[in-house]
């Protein structure tokens, strides 16, 4: 197998440009009041569909029905287990 000895200092250098560019729209939005590149609701969506599949896998579930108002899968308990993580004690997630 060939490999480029500068091919992941590379891709690194450009996921590390990627978000300082994704870092600085974000700041320049709340300086200007201009929408950002990324909202938080374009994030949410993204964030969900990967964690979804992640969920899957986990629990051993071939399909996994997403219910958006509630915040919950229709078909899985032990998926819903897997939504909120469980942390090391002292952390905490605020409870809103």
């Amino acid at each position: 197998m060939l490999r480029s000895p500068g091919l992941r200092s590379t891709n690194t250098l450009k996921v590390k440009n990627l978000i300082k560019e994704h870092a600085k729209n974000f700041i320049d939005s709340i300086k200007t009041g201009n929408r950002q590149a990324c909202p938080p609701e374009t994030g949410r969506i993204a964030a969900l569909h990967l964690h979804i599949p992640n969920i899957a896998a986990r629990t051993g579930e071939s399909i996994l029905i997403w219910d958006d108002a509630s915040n919950r899968f229709t078909n899985s308990e032990a998926a819903n287990k897997l939504i909120t993580p469980v942390y090391r004690q002292p952390w905490t997630l605020p409870k809103f």
